[in-house]
């Protein structure tokens, strides 16, 4: 909807600086910094996500310009058109059991043994902070049983879906729909009709 940005390209040695500088001191370190130089880049990157606070600060030393800065620069497709954003929302609790029962299906589907199997090939560093990865390799190498994986796989999970609502209620062009549990997907779609039909 805002275009996407174009980006900077990366500076493998600075990441690599900022990473050591992060596994010494903490991320709590850098993330004080990219506040200090984008403010703006801070307020929405969380204190653990090291990632992209090492993306914003690699971004601000190679530009000498913040990163949400350079963002503001691109052009999308909001204003451009009539456009509507909905976000589909459920009650919590009812989200954390669905989230709970879809990790118990993984499980039962077979998710070990593809997770084994995958342990063999040369892995990205992305891919090994997926969740459900991170937690079965962690059984895998006998870190704790499989129930405490399943236990880790489903808080990352909710920590995940908390993190993505907060972030999309950032958003006030965003329009929100309660779903609830008997709604069928012709439901939600009637009532995203009507609500479009009524304004």
């Amino acid at each position: 909807m805002d275009g996407i940005f174009q980006g900077v390209t990366s500076d493998e040695l600075l990441r690599k600086k900022l990473e050591a500088e992060a596994d010494r001191r903490g991320n709590a370190v850098l993330y004080d910094r990219l506040k200090k130089v984008d403010p703006d880049s801070a307020a929405k990157i969380h204190l653990h996500d090291r990632r992209r606070i090492i993306r914003a600060l690699e971004v601000y030393m190679k530009e000498k310009k913040p990163l949400s800065t350079l963002k503001k620069e691109r052009s999308g497709l909001w204003g451009k058109f009539d456009i509507r954003i909905f976000v589909l929302n459920r009650d919590r609790a009812e989200l954390y059991d669905l989230i709970n029962r879809r990790v118990d299906a993984m499980l039962k589907e077979g998710l070990v043994e593809e997770i084994r199997s995958l342990m063999k090939r040369k892995w990205s560093p992305a891919a090994d902070k997926v969740i459900g990865v991170r937690q079965i390799k962690g059984f895998l190498r006998g870190e704790y049983d499989l129930n405490r994986a399943c236990y880790l796989m489903k808080l990352d999970t909710r920590h995940f879906a908390k993190r993505q609502l907060t972030w999309f209620r950032k958003d006030k062009r965003l329009e929100w729909i309660d779903v609830r549990p008997q709604d069928t997907s012709s439901k939600v779609v009637a009532r995203i009709l009507e609500k479009i039909k009524d304004e």
